[in-house]
């Protein structure tokens, strides 16, 4: 599905949906238990971490700045609910009673990954695998976060008392401080629309 909208375009889903799927695939496996808000948050420090080291984010997912943090709203509605699944062949997402478990059902295709996306996705796993999805809620809320600067400059603490969702997109070019790592997201996001 394209927008024509750009400024509500998830080009991640759109153009990345299989390397999106391995990912979580890839997650799944190693991480016995993964919860949907523990993916989601992976998933953001799987961009952001990869932004500030090549200026690329792996995804291109659009996180939205939500009370617990960014989502990867696409995912997080695909997964959450049962009437939509763009990953049906990969995962299950269960409602084990603590929360909504993310199982694999298969092998990730690591042939999808480039070697820095690889070890990116395992260093990622290594650092924040063990911590919870509260704990990494706690983690992005950090001040002085993309999250944190977002939820401040739009006074999102007060929307969040009545709504724990908002339209506000995370922009990872802020963290771009550096002209290489600029022209690197330029080049690859003009690539995204062609």
């Amino acid at each position: 599905m394209i927008l024509a909208d750009n400024k509500n375009r998830d080009i991640g889903i759109e153009y990345n949906i299989n390397k999106i799927g391995n990912i979580i695939l890839y997650l799944a496996s190693c991480i016995k238990y993964l919860y949907l808000t523990k993916l989601i948050k992976l998933l953001y420090l799987i961009d952001e971490i990869s932004i500030k080291e090549s200026g690329v984010p792996v995804t291109w997912l659009d996180y939205k700045v939500w009370e617990k943090g960014p989502v990867p709203k696409s995912i997080y509605i695909d997964l959450k609910h049962d009437d939509a699944k763009l990953f049906s062949n990969l995962i299950e997402s269960v409602d084990d009673g603590l929360g909504q478990r993310i199982l694999a059902i298969k092998e990730a295709d690591v042939s999808d990954f480039s070697k820095y996306e690889l070890n990116t996705l395992k260093q990622i796993i290594k650092d924040f695998g063990e911590m919870s999805g509260e704990q990494l809620v706690d983690y992005l809320h950090k001040s002085g976060s993309l999250w944190d600067k977002i939820v401040n400059e739009k006074n999102l603490k007060t929307h969040f008392e009545t709504s724990p969702t908002s339209n506000h997109s995370i922009d990872f070019k802020e963290l771009l401080d550096d002209p290489y790592r600029k022209m690197a997201y330029l080049a690859a996001e003009e690539a995204m629309y062609f």
